[in-house]
């Protein structure tokens, strides 16, 4: 009997370092996901200024791949 309390002990305390440890890489995930995004609008603002000398009908191409792009998830 004593020795089955100590191993239900032994599992919750076990559980519970797990689910910090989830815990803690689901919030780093969370923040790398945020950072990605970041650069990722950084990318397309990037090459949409690039294309800028480009003649108009090619900036609106370029716009509205931009926006597409941005609006579906980023630049490929």
């Amino acid at each position: 009997m004593e020795e089955n309390l100590r191993q239900q002990a032994e599992l919750l305390r076990r559980n519970n370092e797990k689910r910090e440890t989830i815990n803690r890489l689901r919030v780093k995930l969370e923040q790398v996901e945020s950072e990605n995004k970041i650069l990722q609008l950084q990318k397309c603002l990037y090459c949409s200024k690039v294309g800028v000398k480009r003649n108009h009908s090619q900036n609106s191409r370029s716009t509205g791949l931009f926006l597409g792009k941005f609006f579906n998830g980023g630049c490929s």
